[in-house]
């Protein structure tokens, strides 16, 4: 689908990366080693240059307390793993960009 990829083995990896490189998208677990999810879309958007990447949150986590908390961050979507096929993930990662 014309994406590049780049995966992060922990939170603390990930908002290095973010750091790091430019990125025009990020979806994000909030379960991971070192920094959660939470914290790093926090981070985000304290970050003048990372405060309007667009952020989906793909989580196994489906508490409504997660899910509002998410918003309340800012991510622009919420998607279960269960029930997010790599097809859905992709068609609301074009559906956010505009295409």
């Amino acid at each position: 689908d014309g994406f590049n990829v780049i995966e992060a083995q922990s939170g603390t990896e990930a908002f290095m990366r973010l750091q790091e490189m430019r990125f025009d998208f990020v979806v994000l677990d909030l379960w991971m080693e070192g920094i959660d999810g939470f914290k790093i879309l926090h981070l985000m958007k304290v970050n003048p240059r990372l405060k309007d990447i667009p952020v989906i949150i793909l989580s196994a986590r489906s508490t409504p307390a997660d899910l509002e908390k998410a918003f309340a961050l800012g991510a622009k979507d919420y998607m279960v793993k269960t029930s997010a096929s790599p097809a859905k993930l992709v068609e609301k990662i074009k559906e956010i960009l505009g295409g």
